[in-house]
């Protein structure tokens, strides 16, 4: 069952919140560390995917869920990093959105089938692209790396649907491969914690032997990567 909703690309102040103390210096500095982070982050450049260009695709992805979890934490709300692939340019392309909850509740319903947008929803960076670069299972990928883990984990969520404005589709487009982080860093892809959620990642044009695998920790929301 799929929950959809529909997101514009803007970016929204969070509201509705009743804080009872004020922050600290170093908080409000962290805070604004993620946000501007966030807000800057647009197309990474690859063009066919070089090795190098291959890390920096997997280093922008990474850092950008660490940032989804550290917003989450700092902002003491939940967090949804939402995945998806389409054509651009004439290449496949992952696209990825971060989403979060205005007034720290958990608004979404894993099973539910909501019929109307939910305004407790924001888009809080600018979407990211990544042209070139496709999203794969992990498991076939774990005998092609070396020191891949071959513990059991869940893949990304696709029983929630995000309904975002692309603004390189000009249009409104699907995001439904999808990570929560709740306050507390936690990462999930359903209603309970998993210990380990994996997905892969390939070059489109599998021209070469460049994959990874990206592992989040269910428990604490780290992220690591492991690839040829």
């Amino acid at each position: 069952m799929k929950y959809t909703t529909f997101l514009n690309q803007r970016l929204k102040p969070k509201r509705g919140r009743d804080f009872r103390r004020g922050f600290s210096m170093i908080e409000l500095l962290a805070v604004l560390t993620i946000i501007v982070t966030l807000t800057t982050v647009g197309v990474v450049s690859t063009k066919g995917f070089s090795a190098n260009g291959f890390n920096g695709a997997l280093t922008s992805i990474s850092a950008t869920i660490d940032q989804a979890r550290q917003y989450a934490i700092s902002q003491n709300t939940y967090v949804w990093v939402a995945m998806n692939e389409q054509t651009i340019n004439s290449q496949n392309t992952i696209s990825i959105a971060i989403l979060a909850s205005v007034d720290g509740t958990d608004s979404i319903n894993w099973s539910g089938i909501p019929t109307q947008d939910d305004p407790n929803l924001t888009l809080v960076s600018k979407i990211m692209t990544i042209p070139a670069l496709r999203l794969s299972a992990a498991d076939p990928l774990k005998t092609r790396i070396p020191d891949a883990p071959t513990t059991s984990a869940s893949d990304l969520a696709n029983t929630i649907t995000f309904r975002v404005r692309h603004p390189e589709l000009g249009g409104v487009t699907n995001f439904d491969q999808v990570l929560q982080f709740s306050p507390r860093g936690e990462a999930r892809t359903a209603q309970s914690l998993s210990g380990y959620i994996d997905f892969g990642l390939e070059p489109s044009d599998n021209q070469n032997q460049n994959a990874a695998i990206i592992r989040i920790l269910g428990f604490t929301g780290t992220t690591k990567v492991y690839r040829l």
